[in-house]
């Protein structure tokens, strides 16, 4: 039902299409994009159309989230220092600095309120 949808709108994108999380039931949207498509010649919907349905239906990436940090994080954790092998500690450190920038909170508005959440 999507996949049809996101294939017209990426044949019809010129410009990057790189979406984002709908508050919207996948039927609502494809319904919209098919009433929106019937209006012009063989169903293809200028660009500048386009960019104002997914304005209307979807949001920027990222804006379902909110910057968290682990409480529990420590820079140097002790476990990090027993790894022998100078190569895989420096691997592992490298991992364990990404978990500050990777931890996130879904906004409570997608969890309590009427908007359906992107995440499986």
């Amino acid at each position: 039902l999507l996949a049809p949808f996101l294939r017209r709108v990426q044949m019809a994108c010129d410009f990057l299409f790189s979406l984002f999380c709908s508050c919207f039931p996948v039927e609502v949207i494809v319904k919209a994009f098919a009433n929106l498509s019937s209006g012009f010649p063989n169903k293809t919907v200028p660009s500048s159309e386009l960019q104002k349905f997914l304005q209307t239906y979807f949001e920027e990436p990222g804006k379902e989230f909110e910057q968290w940090s682990p409480p529990d994080w420590h820079s140097e954790p002790k476990l990090l220092s027993r790894v022998s092998d100078s190569k895989y500690r420096s691997w592992a450190e490298e991992l364990h600095g990404l978990w500050k920038s990777l931890g996130v909170f879904v906004l409570q508005g997608l969890i309590l309120g009427n908007k359906r959440s992107p995440f499986v």
